[in-house]
């Protein structure tokens, strides 16, 4: 009995050690990725930003408020006759 007993602490204890190692591992491995994220982010930030603003920019100019009504409109239409069908 007292076998049984010290093999299931030895091995709750292993597995508690083990999971110990494993989250700071894992902490160590995020911090190591943040530290050479955060370099890179440093250095095409402004250019991203810059290139964000750029394209949002030009989607507003693409579609103006004529396209989009005429979009929605057949959207609502073409819904409207897929569903009289199943009536």
């Amino acid at each position: 009995m007292w076998m049984g007993l010290e093999m299931a602490l030895s091995g709750m204890g292993t597995v508690f050690v083990f999971l110990i190692l494993l989250i700071f591992l894992t902490s160590l491995m995020s911090k190591i990725v943040g530290y050479f994220e955060h370099a890179d982010s440093k250095k095409e930030g402004v250019q991203s930003v810059h290139a964000n603003a750029h394209s949002v920019h030009r989607l507003n100019n693409a579609m103006s408020d004529e396209v989009l009504i005429k979009v929605i409109t057949a959207a609502i239409q073409q819904h409207r006759c897929a569903h009289d069908n199943y009536e």
